[in-house]
């Protein structure tokens, strides 16, 4: 049976990253993208290796050293967050946070509440927020908001639960006001394409004739059909 106690279930703590900020100032932008990149495919990597995958939550080991190496790959993400922030990349960001949620997700869907996932979620809650253009990725604005809809769900829940009754308001707040603008989103892109002008209005499909046959006009204006000989 699970608790909402933060001590009854023991988990490594998984720090937020800290930045050489004169290190990362004084690097390009392309030099900061190619890292993310790169530790975004050694994450998936990990996780392939490791079969650390979204939808099994304790495979091919004890419980508690998956859990260690799920929260290991998250102290990874979170630096690539920080650092898409830092250059205002949010496709890189939000891939990363994708990527951060895949691995919390058994725990989530298991609704295992302890404290280091409940940090990198908050981290992760934080940056869908300030990113800039989350919502309007419409390729992925699905996945997304699905996504960010149980990211609040859980984090609302376990502060509740465990008496932060502030914290738990301020993320369902925060929460709502992000799926609205994924609403609106979707009322915008439904209003255009019910959008019909005389310019773009599709020709219609002339279906083939199932009989194989030609129809060829006679003189009087009428169509038959040719003998099949």
């Amino acid at each position: 049976p699970h608790t909402s106690s933060k001590t009854d279930i023991y988990m490594p703590t998984c720090n937020y990253p800290r930045l050489n900020m004169k290190h990362v100032n004084g690097a390009s932008i392309t030099l900061i993208r190619h890292l993310i990149e790169s530790i975004l495919v050694s994450v998936d990597i990990a996780i392939r290796e490791g079969a650390l995958f979204c939808n099994v939550t304790c495979d091919q080991g004890p419980f508690k050293t998956k859990q260690l190496a799920r929260l290991g790959l998250c102290e990874k993400l979170l630096v690539a967050i920080e650092l898409s922030g830092r250059i205002n990349d949010t496709q890189l960001g939000t891939q990363a946070i994708i990527q951060t949620y895949g691995l919390l997700a058994p725990l989530i869907h298991h609704n295992i509440m302890c404290y280091p996932a409940l940090k990198v979620l908050l981290y992760c809650h934080a940056a869908l927020t300030e990113l800039p253009g989350v919502v309007k990725q419409k390729k992925h604005a699905g996945n997304i908001q699905h996504m960010t809809g149980v990211i609040t769900f859980y984090l609302s829940k376990t502060l509740h639960q465990w008496g932060e009754l502030e914290g738990a308001a301020l993320i369902s707040e925060n929460g709502h006001e992000l799926l609205t603008q994924f609403d609106c989103l979707y009322d915008e892109l439904s209003e255009q394409s019910h959008a019909i002008t005389p310019n773009n209005k599709k020709k219609p499909v002339k279906r083939p004739d199932n009989t194989g046959l030609v129809k060829r006009p006679d003189n009087t204006g009428l169509v038959k059909r040719p003998d099949n000989t």
